[in-house]
């Protein structure tokens, strides 16, 4: 009896880890020298994932988290990194789902009580991206 309950709790517990399990996406964008990868996991609203920049070479990076919502077509959030030989950094950052890609936007950043933020006046630009992060498979990361 104690062997079949023993059982039964090890089966809910496992079934519980694979429904709430994570999927994640992993993108790489290369811009000259700079390469930037992105892993993120999507809910219908949300996203929320690691971010890195490696300028020129792998020695010198930003690196941090990213997370924010989901409106449309667009992941609208903040990457909150620490730079190279820095402190602690937060930017917003803007990405436009487009044909299996994101896009990475860019806009004038505003100031207000510490806190970064595009201003609302001037549109994000999509047109001519920094990066633009296409899809890899897990093991090339």
């Amino acid at each position: 009896m104690l062997l079949i309950l023993f059982s039964l709790v090890f089966f809910i517990s496992c079934n519980r880890k694979n429904k709430f399990r994570e999927k994640y996406h992993y993108y790489r964008a290369i811009n000259g020298r700079d390469t930037a990868d992105l892993t993120i996991s999507k809910s219908k609203n949300y996203f929320k994932g690691e971010f890195k920049i490696m300028y020129g070479s792998k020695a010198i990076m930003d690196s941090g988290y990213v997370r924010g919502k989901i409106v449309g077509d667009t992941l609208i959030g903040n990457y909150y990194y620490i730079s190279y030989g820095g402190q602690g950094e937060s930017l917003p950052i803007t990405l436009l789902m487009r044909n299996k890609k994101l896009i990475y936007g860019s806009g004038v950043l505003t100031k207000w009580l510490g806190f970064r933020y595009f201003d609302t006046e001037i549109p994000i630009d999509f047109e001519s991206p920094k990066y633009i992060f296409e899809k890899i498979n897990e093991n090339v990361k």
